[in-house]
């Protein structure tokens, strides 16, 4: 589903870093529209920028230059706090490395970014619960992360980014640590969310199987936009841009 108005708006937009006297250029000059409902994948060779890219536009990081505007917000002008409650409503985060507090059972985990909401405690745990259950982990709500396989703290910590019902997933390298099997289910649980939901989703990866389910593909390289494409990037030769730098 397309709107006309872009759910989030990226112009002009840089991040620079000093390193000793050098300046590194990870984002250089992009612009980027993308609409509510899109799958969007944004790759690209390592150092290319997906990342950085990633974070600035989910509030974790700040841009050099240029504005991003996210739901009709200028984050790039908002204080730390009002870019905190801004991240709460707006944006839900799938991290490589799953990020679950280790001492908290898998509903606690996913219950918790709501404990700063004002959300009562039955309505908190109501929600995780329905939330487990999506994703198949309703019999696993009392284990800590530590009594999980990788696969499943992954879709606990997809079940934390709904928690809050965001305009926009942000998912960076969700499949990175998993086995093949339990990539599979992850991306199938994304996947049904945009399909079914609606859901916004824009994740990063460099890994050819996995953006295969997204349904458009933003390829950077030296934290430039170099493609752009909707659609099946296979029968587009998408990657004859760079066919050597990702897992076929």
């Amino acid at each position: 589903m397309q709107v006309d108005e872009p759910l989030i708006r990226v112009k002009d937009l840089s991040r620079h870093y000093q390193m000793g006297g050098e300046v590194v250029r990870a984002l250089d000059g992009i612009n980027l529209s993308i609409y509510q409902g899109q799958f969007v994948g944004i790759t690209g060779p390592s150092g290319s920028g997906k990342s950085t890219l990633l974070y600035v536009l989910g509030g974790l990081d700040r841009p050099t230059t240029g504005t991003v505007e996210i739901a009709g917000t200028e984050i790039s002008k908002l204080t730390e706090d009002q870019l905190s409650r801004h991240r709460g409503r707006t944006v839900g985060f799938i991290f490589q490395q799953f990020n679950l507090i280790a001492t908290m059972s898998a509903l606690d985990n996913v219950a918790f970014p709501l404990v700063f909401s004002g959300v009562s405690l039955k309505e908190r745990n109501e929600r995780a619960s329905r939330l487990l259950e999506m994703v198949g982990l309703g019999d696993r709500q009392k284990h800590k992360p530590v009594e999980l396989s990788g696969g499943q703290q992954q879709r606990v910590s997809i079940a934390r980014a709904l928690v809050s019902n965001p305009a926009v997933v942000m998912a960076d390298e969700p499949t990175g640590n998993l086995d093949s099997k339990s990539s599979r289910d992850v991306m199938e649980i994304l996947t049904r969310l945009n399909r079914e939901e609606g859901r916004t989703i824009i994740l990063v990866t460099h890994d050819y199987p996995t953006l295969q389910v997204t349904s458009r593909q933003v390829l950077l390289r030296d934290g430039q936009v170099v493609a752009d494409h909707s659609g099946d990037f296979r029968s587009a030769n998408f990657f004859n841009l760079q066919t050597s730098e990702f897992t076929q």
